[in-house]
Protein backbone atom coordinates (compact mmCIF):
# COMPACT_ATOMS: atom_id res chain seq x y z
CA UNK A 1 0.00 0.00 0.00
CA UNK A 2 1.20 3.58 -0.71
CA UNK A 3 1.54 6.31 1.43
CA UNK A 4 -0.26 9.35 0.42
CA UNK A 5 2.01 11.96 0.49
CA UNK A 6 1.15 15.59 1.92
CA UNK A 7 1.69 19.10 2.75
CA UNK A 8 3.00 19.92 6.38
CA UNK A 9 1.83 23.72 7.60
CA UNK A 10 4.11 25.40 9.57
CA UNK A 11 4.38 23.59 13.34
CA UNK A 12 2.05 25.04 16.33
CA UNK A 13 3.45 25.30 19.88
CA UNK A 14 1.84 22.64 22.44
CA UNK A 15 1.21 23.65 25.52
CA UNK A 16 -0.19 21.77 28.82
CA UNK A 17 -3.56 23.14 29.14
CA UNK A 18 -3.10 24.67 32.50
CA UNK A 19 0.07 26.26 31.29
CA UNK A 20 0.33 30.10 32.54
CA UNK A 21 1.90 30.78 28.66
CA UNK A 22 -1.16 29.08 27.16
CA UNK A 23 -3.18 31.10 25.01
CA UNK A 24 -6.07 31.22 26.61
CA UNK A 25 -9.40 30.10 25.12
CA UNK A 26 -7.62 27.45 23.26
CA UNK A 27 -9.87 24.26 22.12
CA UNK A 28 -8.03 21.86 24.76
CA UNK A 29 -7.70 18.29 23.57
CA UNK A 30 -5.66 15.34 24.69
CA UNK A 31 -1.77 14.82 23.91
CA UNK A 32 -2.32 11.85 21.95
CA UNK A 33 -5.07 13.33 19.50
CA UNK A 34 -2.72 16.51 19.06
CA UNK A 35 0.37 14.02 17.89
CA UNK A 36 -1.53 12.02 15.67
CA UNK A 37 -2.40 15.17 14.05
CA UNK A 38 0.02 17.10 13.97
CA UNK A 39 3.34 15.46 14.53
CA UNK A 40 5.58 17.70 13.85
CA UNK A 41 4.25 20.29 15.96
CA UNK A 42 6.87 22.16 18.94
CA UNK A 43 6.17 21.33 22.46
CA UNK A 44 6.53 24.53 24.84
CA UNK A 45 8.73 23.51 28.13
CA UNK A 46 5.80 22.55 30.41
CA UNK A 47 5.33 19.81 27.92
CA UNK A 48 7.05 16.96 30.19
CA UNK A 49 7.59 12.97 28.78
CA UNK A 50 5.06 11.84 31.84
CA UNK A 51 2.36 14.43 30.80
CA UNK A 52 2.32 13.71 27.47
CA UNK A 53 2.50 9.86 28.62
CA UNK A 54 -0.71 10.18 30.62
CA UNK A 55 -2.39 12.07 27.41
CA UNK A 56 -3.07 14.92 29.47
CA UNK A 57 -4.90 17.90 28.43
CA UNK A 58 -3.33 20.19 25.90
CA UNK A 59 -4.00 23.15 23.33
CA UNK A 60 -2.05 24.68 21.04
CA UNK A 61 -0.44 27.79 20.17
CA UNK A 62 -0.32 29.34 16.64
CA UNK A 63 3.50 30.67 15.55
CA UNK A 64 4.13 33.55 13.47
CA UNK A 65 7.06 32.90 11.64
CA UNK A 66 8.72 35.50 9.61
CA UNK A 67 8.69 35.01 5.41
CA UNK A 68 11.51 32.77 4.94
CA UNK A 69 12.66 30.85 2.32
CA UNK A 70 12.43 26.51 2.92
CA UNK A 71 15.75 25.13 4.25
CA UNK A 72 15.09 21.22 4.64
CA UNK A 73 15.59 20.16 8.15
CA UNK A 74 16.75 16.26 9.24
CA UNK A 75 12.81 15.28 10.16
CA UNK A 76 11.33 13.97 6.92
CA UNK A 77 8.12 12.23 8.19
CA UNK A 78 6.69 9.23 6.08
CA UNK A 79 4.35 11.01 4.89
CA UNK A 80 5.52 14.23 3.81
CA UNK A 81 6.28 15.23 0.49
CA UNK A 82 9.76 16.54 1.00
CA UNK A 83 11.93 17.10 4.75
CA UNK A 84 10.17 19.74 6.63
CA UNK A 85 11.68 23.42 7.61
CA UNK A 86 14.30 23.92 9.26
CA UNK A 87 12.56 27.74 10.67
CA UNK A 88 8.63 26.56 10.97
CA UNK A 89 8.56 22.49 10.69
CA UNK A 90 6.14 22.44 7.77
CA UNK A 91 7.00 22.35 4.24
CA UNK A 92 4.39 24.89 3.15
CA UNK A 93 6.97 27.79 3.50
CA UNK A 94 6.52 31.38 2.17
CA UNK A 95 9.55 31.18 0.80
CA UNK A 96 9.75 27.82 -1.03
CA UNK A 97 13.27 27.82 -2.29
CA UNK A 98 13.06 25.04 -5.29
CA UNK A 99 11.37 21.84 -6.18
CA UNK A 100 10.19 19.34 -3.38
CA UNK A 101 12.69 16.62 -3.13
CA UNK A 102 11.44 13.23 -4.39
CA UNK A 103 10.92 11.31 -2.08
CA UNK A 104 10.99 7.14 -3.10
CA UNK A 105 8.28 4.45 -2.50
CA UNK A 106 8.37 2.77 0.93
CA UNK A 107 8.06 -0.45 -0.94
CA UNK A 108 10.11 -2.17 -3.31
CA UNK A 109 8.60 -2.12 -7.38
CA UNK A 110 10.27 -5.62 -7.77
CA UNK A 111 11.85 -3.93 -11.08
CA UNK A 112 15.80 -5.05 -11.21
CA UNK A 113 18.38 -2.72 -13.24
CA UNK A 114 21.29 -4.19 -14.06
CA UNK A 115 24.43 -2.56 -15.09
CA UNK A 116 26.50 -2.74 -17.80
Amino acid sequence: MMIQRREYDPAWRVHAADCPDAPPGAFVTTARAVYEAFPHDRPHRCLTKGYVSRNGAVVREQIHYEPHDWVPSTIVPADAIRALCRTCRGTRCANRGGPPVQVLPQTPSGLIIGRS
